[in-house]
């Protein structure tokens, strides 16, 4: 007997677009699917289109009593799934037919699976260009050394674009309050209980507008490029050099060891770190004994700064 795969998605306001998504992950080639939708107090015509799937196909959808805000609303979604796996699902995007059965078909023992995507507008209209051609940690799984610490200074992994194991719900749920999203949380548990891994193959189409409420939106449409700038590290340098300093004192860099030592680094991490900060970390390992000086913080600046100019 197939395994059963649960779709979670979280809805709010998403009339404009949610009725192509659903139509797309009916018409998966994997049918043995339920789908779960929590919404969070939509006051558009959401709940219309979710009867309309509720009666024509069978999905379940809960509506809040308050606003529970994305992270929640997703853990809210993920505690009423009842399938052997589950994937999540954004309320705009737009799956090929068959994501689900390429991902349950390739995630082996891993405890989660992602893939890539493409880019489109709010009129469905693409250029072929991929996620990962634009985040530069997009690909990596727990082959690589120091996937770990990719997935602590990064939150490198879409929601939309994964599915896991519900062995998980155990480990990720509740998902831990910070400033950090529901898919970086989920990531990070998979990868320390039986592994993440990539799939290279695009199975979703990523949907921009200006409604969107993640990270990668039309009302910052530089931002993709702009993690990777110079002066994004040279503006939040004075902050993010304190976490650095957090990270290194407390071992990082000798692997994650369990739950209270990442709430640890939740309780004092506010910013989003980029791939070349973290390439500068990671190339100035030999100076971890003069972190501990007095002038550390200093010291390490002038490391930074002297490699990324030079």
């Amino acid at each position: 007997m197939r395994k059963l795969v649960s779709i979670a998605i979280a809805t709010y306001n998403g009339e404009k677009f949610l009725r192509e998504q659903l139509s797309s992950i009916f018409n998966q080639t994997y049918k043995n699917i339920e789908v779960v939708v929590c919404d969070d107090k939509s006051n558009d015509s959401t709940i219309d289109i979710l009867e309309e799937f509720s009666q024509s196909h069978g999905l379940e959808y809960h509506i809040n009593k308050k606003r529970l805000g994305v992270a929640k609303n997703f853990q809210k979604v993920i505690s009423k799934c009842n399938g052997d796996f589950i994937a999540l699902s954004d309320q705009d995007d737009i799956w090929m037919e068959n994501k689900i059965y390429d991902m349950i078909s390739n995630i082996n023992n891993n405890s989660l699976i992602y893939s890539d995507g493409i880019f489109v507008n709010e009129n469905g209209e693409t250029k072929n260009e991929k996620i990962s051609k634009f985040w530069n940690l997009y690909g990596k799984d727990s082959k690589d050394k120091y996937f770990y610490r990719m997935l602590v200074l990064n939150s490198m992994i879409l929601g939309s674009s994964c599915m896991f194991s519900s062995c998980l719900k155990k480990e990720i749920l509740p998902i831990h309050k910070s400033s950090r999203n529901h898919d970086w949380w989920i990531s990070l548990m998979a990868h320390l209980k039986g592994g993440v891994k990539y799939y290279n193959k695009i199975l979703y189409k990523y949907r921009i507008h200006e409604q969107n409420e993640s990270a990668i939106n039309a009302s910052n449409k530089n931002l993709i490029k702009r993690i990777f700038e110079y002066k994004e590290f040279k503006k939040n340098k004075r902050e993010e050099m304190k976490i650095v300093n957090f990270l290194l004192e407390n071992n990082l860099y000798d692997g994650i060891k369990n739950k209270k030592f990442i709430t640890n680094i939740l309780n004092e991490s506010n910013t989003f770190f980029s791939h070349k900060k973290y390439i500068t970390i990671i190339k100035n390992m030999k100076y971890r004994n003069q972190y501990k000086q007095p002038n550390k913080i200093l010291y390490f600046i002038r490391i930074i700064k002297r490699i990324i100019l030079s």
